[in-house]
């Protein structure tokens, strides 16, 4: 659930971006998430897509390690 909240949070980013340089939507502080010039909002994006990215990395071990203890288990 975390990793789509983040997803959708770079999506609105980015259609809101498009949406207000095409004058179709009023001018708000969203940049374009990795190509904006920015420090915060900048840091917050890469902390986000290492969140992400760490989430990714994880799945497999916590799959593997559940399985060995059933494994375990049954023996």
């Amino acid at each position: 659930m975390l990793i789509i909240g983040i997803s959708c949070l770079f999506i609105f980013q980015s259609v809101f971006n498009v949406l207000m340089n095409l004058n179709l939507w009023f001018e708000a502080g969203f940049e374009l998430p990795f190509v904006s010039y920015g420090g915060t909002g900048l840091i917050m994006n890469m902390i986000c897509l290492a969140l992400v990215l760490s989430i990714y990395r994880r799945k497999d071990i916590l799959i593997s390690s559940s399985n060995e203890k059933v494994a375990d288990s049954t023996q």
